[in-house]
């Protein structure tokens, strides 16, 4: 048996910016997520990259690190 992590059966598309949009299977969540109410964030093999859902739809995709980063920023700097 694997020792990697779960990766969830999806379809979609690759846009030209590298990101993934597609769908996922309802409630198959990857191994280490994160989950937030119905969002789930987890863990690439790619450190730049990360995967983020929503459990109740499948709506899943793959995007950089970096453009998730800003909003994390906002969020750390309204709660301390």
């Amino acid at each position: 048996m694997s020792d990697l992590p779960h990766t969830p059966k999806v379809f979609g598309e690759i846009f030209v910016d590298g990101q993934f949009r597609g769908h996922m299977e309802l409630n198959d969540i990857p191994k280490n997520t994160l989950v937030i109410g119905d969002y789930l964030l987890w863990t690439l093999d790619n450190p730049e990259e990360m995967g983020i859902g929503h459990r109740n739809t499948g709506e899943m995709g793959v995007f950089k690190t970096a453009d998730f980063e800003p909003y994390l920023k906002a969020f750390f700097g309204l709660n301390f």
